[in-house]
This record gives structure tokens, sequence and C-alpha cells, in this order.
């Protein structure tokens, strides 16, 4: 079984980046809880910006399908936090 871009389940990293404050990691926290199953190990990282003004998380975990993943970013779109996505 080849192992590319499009096959599932992959761990991926999905990064989000915004204004720093409560309102972005509970944004990421709520897309985790709705669309990741319970138990899924999910590791997040978070990084400021040298100015402080903005933060970037990096939530990793197992995939278990690209609509997963758009759920994910469409739930993410939605907070006004939000400055980009990856």
């Amino acid at each position: 079984m080849s192992t590319g871009p499009l096959d599932y389940p992959q761990r991926v990293p999905v990064k989000v980046m915004g204004d720093k404050g409560d309102e972005l990691r509970a944004a990421l926290d709520r897309a985790l809880a709705r669309h990741v199953a319970p138990g899924t190990p999910v590791d997040i990282t978070e990084r400021e910006s040298r100015a402080g003004k903005y933060i970037a998380y990096t939530a990793t975990f197992m995939a278990e399908s690209r609509e997963q993943l758009i759920a994910v970013y469409t739930e993410l779109r939605r907070c006004e936090a939000v400055r980009f996505l990856l």
C-alpha cells in the first residue's frame, strides 16, 4: 500500500495563526472536539509572535479522511481571531 498525500488515515498538522487571546485557542479546542474522535491523541504546540500580538498553534493528529480535515478548517474559518490557516 502506498503512502501518499491522499491516503488516510494519516498524521497531519493543522496550523492556525491569529490574534493572541483566549478566543483562538478555544476555537481550536472546539473544532478538534467536534471533528476528532474521542481518545485520539492530539499534540498541540504554540508559538507567540516576536511582538506578542499574535499566536500560532499547531495541532497534529491522525486524520481519518479529507472530509474530516475540511470540517476542522471550515469551523476554524468562522472564528474572527483567525488570521491564517495552513
